[in-house]
Order: C-alpha cells, then structure tokens, then sequence
C-alpha cells in the first residue's frame, strides 16, 4: 500500500457552472498532519468530500493510501475516520449504542467491540457518560463523541473538518490536545480550519487554497520565508514624553520601511513595517529613535518574521475570519 496518505493531481470539481476545484495537486505522507487553510468557498470542504468517497471528481485523480477515491469507496472507508462540519451524533441514543451500531457498518468483530469502544470513549474522556442520552450533552461534548466515532475502527488517517467550528476556547483546547494526541502517535491527519492558532501548532505542513486553486504549501516557516520579508516592530510607551501623535512619531521610519509603509496599530501604540534587510535595518532604526529623540518614548523593538495571517492575506488577498465562539452549549 502508499507510502503517501493522500494523493491528489490535477483534481478539478465543478457545481454547474461554479468552480469549486481547480488543478489541485498535494501530496500528504503517511504520520503527517496536513493543515487546508482558506476562506469560506475556497474549497476546503468539497476537497475533503471528494476524499471521504461522498463526491466524485469533475477531473484529475485522488488516491487514498494509494486506493482511487472514484472506485474504492468501500476499502477508503475502512482506513479513515472522518469528522464532518456539522455535529452528527443522535440525539436519543447514546455513545455505546451510537459506536456500537458503527462497529456493525465497520465490521467490528462482537467479541472486540466493547473493548474499542471504551478505546475510543477514553481517548475523547467520555467513557463515564457512556450510558447518557446525548440529548444532554453540550456542543463539545458532542464534538467529542464525533471524534470518538471516528476513531472506533482505529483508522490509520483522521480527517476533521472545521472539528472546533463554534465552540468556547478551553472546549476548542481540549479537543486539540485529542488530536495532538493522535498526532504524536504517528496517526496521519488532515484538518480544515479557519483558527490560525489551531494550525500554527498542529500542522506540519499547510495548503492555502482560495477559489478552489492551491495558491501556496509548505511548512510554516517556508510559507513565512516564502514572503522574502523580515518585519520591524517598535512598540511606545503608554505615556510618552513626545508630545506628538503617534503618527508624527513613527514617521522618520518610513525612510527604512520597505515602500515607505508603515502599519501603526493605536491601541497598541505601535508601527510595524517591512525590511529588505533585518539586522542592517535594527541598527538603522536604532540610530533613528536615538536621532530624533524618541528614545524616552519607545518601549521594545523587535524584528520578527511575517505571521500566518500575513501570510495568508499576501497569497488571497483577503482578511481570515475566524467564526465566532460559543458557550458550551450551542452547536
């Protein structure tokens, strides 16, 4: 069987005269954590359809541990759990006789059955609720209980789309510390998700996708460096003795800031702007503060590397939007 966990060349999907898939070509080796970043309609999830057998391919190829997702349904399902958008768990049953109903779709022998779903129940830390109507559970609980699901028939490759979509922060940090779990186990995971965090710290590699064509991948730092920018970020005093704005104070920058751009962030009170060259241009923006007598006023200075979400904007254009979180108990 593949080496490689997914494969996908030149796969393209078309909704009438939408294209929702173009030319998309990746490749995810087996035990790695693969990360689809985009906005909403990028693609993400018909991807991910196409990839769980629940949609064929307008063109191209996608292959599942080397199996054709077109005509190998039945065998791809076998090796991949599969965590979808939307809570699908039942209401007014609950989790041993949800997994147990599984076990007869996946073929679990009777004499095992039990025994993996306390594994799977234990991995999301919900075998004490075993025996409850999931009626009463909140929407992270539910999460949890789809994960279990997925998990069951102890697959070599989990797949989550948008897994914390909705949910409260520490809810969203306890599912990801499951599927980091997972991830230390050499499990191989492909996940959706709009939370640049989730991925910054998961993945080991990420595919931006915008209007259903791969627009860049890579590890998080080559996305980083592939921007060939270093930026310089000078942070103020909150009380400073410059009686000048903020704006009048960071404008001697724009003479080492790349295109003369400057980025002030008020609340903050900081600017931040690009450089050709990161140490050269520190010392020039030292001698500037020490210069124009802002030494006084100016709190850190720090060359960093651009972030994900600068990253993403530069190959789409656009602004992420994280949804929103929720108590507990929507979804």
């Amino acid at each position: 069987m593949s080496s490689q966990a997914l494969e996908t060349v030149e796969l393209g999907k078309q909704f009438g005269q939408i294209t929702a898939l173009n030319d998309v070509t990746i490749s995810v080796p087996e035990g790695e954590a693969f990360g689809l970043l985009g906005p909403n309609g990028a693609g993400k999830s018909t991807l991910v359809k196409i990839l769980m057998t629940l949609t064929a391919p307008t063109s191209g190829s996608a292959r599942v541990f080397g199996l054709d997702a077109a005509n190998q349904s039945h065998e791809i399902r076998k090796l991949v759990g599969y965590v979808p958008q939307d809570v699908s768990v039942d209401w007014w049953q609950t989790p041993r006789q949800i997994l147990r109903m599984l076990g007869t779709f996946y073929h679990v022998p009777k004499n095992r059955i039990e025994s993996m779903i306390d594994d799977a129940l234990g991995v999301v830390e919900l075998e004490d609720r075993a025996n409850d109507i999931t009626q009463t559970f909140s929407g992270g609980m539910k999460r949890r209980l789809d994960i279990a699901t997925a998990l069951l028939h102890k697959p070599r490759m989990l797949v989550l789309d948008e897994p914390t979509l909705g949910l409260d922060v520490k809810t969203r940090r306890k599912i990801w510390d499951y599927i980091k779990r997972l991830k230390e186990e050499r499990m191989t995971v492909l996940v959706t998700t709009n939370y640049l965090d989730e991925l910054e710290e998961l993945a080991d590699r990420i595919a931006i996708l915008d209007r259903g064509e791969v627009k860049a991948m890579g590890t998080l730092d080559e996305l980083k460096s592939s921007l060939g920018q270093e930026l310089v970020r000078v942070e103020f005093t909150s009380v400073t003795s410059c009686a000048c704005g903020l704006g009048e104070m960071t404008e001697p920058f724009r003479q080492v800031a790349r295109n003369g751009t400057l980025e002030l962030d008020p609340a903050r009170r900081s600017v931040t702007f690009q450089v050709e060259d990161g140490v050269g241009s520190l010392s020039l923006v030292t001698d500037l503060i020490r210069t124009k007598g802002l030494s006084n006023s100016v709190k850190s200075v720090a060359l960093t590397r651009p972030s994900l979400e600068r990253v993403f904007g530069q190959y789409t254009g656009k602004t992420i939007e994280e949804p929103q979180a929720c108590g507990s108990g929507c979804r």
